[in-house]
């Protein structure tokens, strides 16, 4: 099984614990084949990743991107539990995404 990352944003704005980060992170596109759980057929995946001094590292926070296409918002919650969030920057990365796909 043969994947791709594309990178749709760089322009995500994160929070946690209700305070701004520093840095801005980002919004990968996973091209990945269909599976039983793929919403309308579609394996495609959006992943935020978060910038560490020398890299770009996953948060854990991936969803179906047919999903965030349903009702779209600027930003999203990675983990709630810890208040770790996207404020802002997910529509465009959305946007990207439809010219892409």
């Amino acid at each position: 099984m043969e994947t791709t990352k594309i990178v749709l944003s760089e322009n995500l704005v994160a929070s946690s614990r209700g305070k701004v980060l520093d840095k801005n992170y980002r919004a990968v596109l996973i091209r990945k084949p269909a599976d039983e759980y793929s919403p309308n057929g579609n394996g495609d995946l959006i992943a935020i990743e978060q910038p560490f001094d020398d890299r770009w590292g996953a948060t854990g926070g991936y969803w179906y991107a047919e999903t965030l296409l349903d009702g779209p918002a600027d930003g999203i919650s990675i983990d709630w539990g810890q208040q770790w969030a996207v404020e802002s920057g997910l529509l465009e990365a959305l946007s990207r995404y439809n010219e892409v796909r």
